[in-house]
């Protein structure tokens, strides 16, 4: 059975939260503290929640997605992923019920925008179709983990800023960020993440290969010395950056600037 779904779509939404007896699966780019509270005071006890959202450093700094609701999450023991080349919202609940909808995890879209969606019932290949597609983003290698050590951390680059950034969208609709000063960026950085961050910077382009940063090893060996596995530290970094939303990963090996 499928159901149409129109503003506003809270009310839907919320009732499949509540009513769900094993697992709720939320997928949005965009998320907001307040909507994660009521999600997490309106489900039953036992009920896990697993979310994936998209990490860019454009958007937690002008508060389109909440670094406060993705540490919430973690805090009430939810598993929050990070998909950067998110646009999808979907909502599954007790892999037996699904809301496709155009609404963000946010007042305006579940309450204000007008936003339309389906909601699927008792349409068991259609549901394991979404389930699957879901496990298949999870088990991706460009799907990243939030844990709270980057949640903190994005919190302290984040309280940088006071005011709202302007934001370039890029042919392929991408936010990046456009800033005077990259020690705002780098401030609260480790060691190693900062070096391989300035090395990113010093290139003049905003798309890279793996290999531009290779070419960087023996001046980051050099700042190491103790450090024997200068390539694989390179890579562990390019992680840590594209988790904060520094960098995006574009496919194996290649990557664009997100600032």
């Amino acid at each position: 059975m499928i159901n149409i779904v129109k503003t506003p779509t809270y009310y839907s939404f919320l009732n499949l939260v509540k009513n769900s007896n094993d697992e709720v699966i939320l997928c949005a780019p965009y998320i907001k503290q307040d909507i994660i509270k009521k999600i997490l005071d309106s489900k039953k006890q036992g009920v896990k929640i697993k979310v994936i959202t998209s990490s860019n450093i454009a958007n937690f700094i002008n508060g389109s997605l909440d670094i406060g609701a993705i540490k919430q999450l973690i805090k009430n023991g939810c598993n929050v992923l990070n998909y950067q080349d998110l646009h999808a919202k979907i909502y599954l609940f007790d892999n037996d019920r699904a809301l496709i909808t155009s609404a963000n995890l946010t007042n305006n879209g579940l309450f204000k925008n007008y936003e339309y969606g389906v909601l699927i019932e008792n349409e068991n290949e259609i549901i394991n179709q979404i389930y699957a597609d879901f496990i298949a983003m999870m088990d991706s290698k460009f799907c990243g983990i939030f844990n709270l050590k980057i949640v903190l951390k994005i919190e302290k680059i984040v309280s940088e800023f006071n005011e709202r950034l302007p934001v370039i969208i890029d042919p392929l609709g991408d936010n990046i960020i456009s800033i005077q000063s990259i020690q705002r960026l780098t401030k609260h950085l480790s060691p190693w993440e900062k070096d391989v961050f300035e090395c990113i910077d010093s290139l003049q382009k905003n798309n890279f290969l793996l290999s531009d940063i290779y070419f960087f090893s023996r001046k980051l060996a050099g700042k190491h010395p103790l450090n024997n596995n200068i390539k694989p530290k390179i890579r562990q970094m390019l992680q840590h950056l594209r988790d904060l939303g520094l960098i995006k990963f574009i496919k194996p090996g290649s990557y664009k600037k997100l600032w």
